[in-house]
């Protein structure tokens, strides 16, 4: 039976131990800070289990799940229930013996968020506990990644670089690479396609592509992964201003948007720690707030994502009106203070957001649109 959404997005923890520059978790998220209850946990996924809302959990959100002790646990009670589970890391906790347990608990895919690029970016991103260097952070990828390719998993392992490839408007504050060339990206990630590379000859096994093939995302696409191993892939992902409220350009500015649609609400929710049920993933501080999951209490998550405020939001949508104040910035048009439209936003942006009214949540067909229209007249 089909789910009602693909993925359900569960944060275990608002804490991070690290302070990125264009995260908004260190700056202007202004939620307590805690760690999910275990048990509070155990009923989300089983209200999802029981009510078939995703087939797929993320625990993910505004902190670093390795920070959560228990997530080992966490992920095997969800696979436990028949669900496929992914968890996104910065690596700073990730060891082999909390890898090896990954696997055990049967995780599916594990995103290795590797956004750093250089020792000065590295020290600007600590939180003051950490001691490890940026040579030992990537010295431990490298044993990560040996390790990988030794047990050969049913996990994927999925790393992860973030760029602004080719929209200067959208300047992230602290992405230093936002203009992350192929040569740079190359260089970087040489040294790791190596390590990949002489890795997999001892395990006699075949690479999918070399390094050559590597390219940043075309200027129409949010991301690209490349499959190194049948369970190893890069992923070059385009930086996001988390719904416009990140961006430092003072060149632009932003139109809010009231007539619109948003495949990823018809696509995903989002539960933090505290039980708060929201619209968004890029929704940090709760703007979106469906209603609340408690330990002792009777909800259930199905009538708080299409009942009362749940229902009104997404008729909203469906009606191509946005209701939304955060919503209504995310989807937001950027126009240039000295020009009457930005081109970026007018090749790019202005017609998919036709496309999504249009086909609404047939966002597989959409993408097939998309890309092949602007793959015809524009060549990158």
């Amino acid at each position: 039976m089909k789910t009602r959404f693909k993925v359900a997005q569960i944060e275990l923890t608002n804490h991070c131990n690290m302070k990125c520059p264009f995260c908004p978790q260190p700056t202007l998220m202004t939620r307590k800070k805690l760690f999910m209850d275990l048990d509070l946990y155990y009923k989300i996924i089983d209200q999802v289990v029981e009510d078939n809302l995703a087939d797929c959990v993320s625990l993910t959100g505004l902190g670093e799940p390795t920070l959560y002790k228990k997530l080992i646990s966490a992920v095997e009670y969800a696979t436990d229930k028949g669900l496929s589970v992914k968890v996104s890391t910065n690596g700073l906790l990730l060891n082999v013996e909390t890898l090896l347990n990954l696997y055990r608990a049967r995780l599916d895919n594990l995103f290795f968020s590797l956004q750093i690029m250089d020792e000065e970016a590295y020290r600007e991103r600590l939180d003051g506990k950490n001691k490890q260097t940026f040579k030992e952070y990537l010295d431990n990828l490298k044993v990560i990644i040996s390790t990988h390719i030794r047990n050969n998993p049913q996990t994927k392992l999925r790393i992860s670089i973030m760029g602004n490839w080719y929209l200067p408007h959208k300047n992230i504050l602290g992405l230093r690479y936002f203009n992350l060339s192929t040569d740079l990206l190359r260089d970087f990630i040489e040294p790791i396609f190596s390590l990949i590379e002489s890795e997999s000859s001892l395990k006699k096994k075949s690479l999918k592509l070399s390094l050559d093939d590597i390219k940043i995302p075309r200027f129409y696409e949010n991301d690209r992964e490349y499959w190194i191993l049948d369970n190893l892939s890069l992923v070059l992902k385009e930086a996001n201003g988390w719904a416009n409220s990140m961006d430092a350009s003072d060149d632009y500015v932003l139109i809010p948007a009231k007539k619109g649609f948003c495949v990823a609400q018809k696509n995903m929710f989002e539960i933090f720690a505290d039980g708060t049920v929201c619209l968004c993933c890029l929704d940090y501080d709760a703007k979106t707030t469906l209603g609340k999951l408690t330990l002792g209490g009777n909800e259930r998550l199905v009538d708080i994502l299409f009942e009362g405020r749940g229902k009104q939001i997404k008729d909203s949508f469906d009606k191509g009106n946005i209701i939304l104040p955060f919503c209504q910035r995310c989807l937001g048009k950027r126009r240039h203070k000295k020009k009457l439209v930005h081109y970026g936003n007018m090749i790019r942006f202005y017609p998919f957001k036709v496309m999504d009214v249009m086909l609404k949540n047939r966002s597989s067909l959409m993408t097939r649109i998309r890309y092949s229209v602007i793959n015809k007249f524009f060549k990158v």
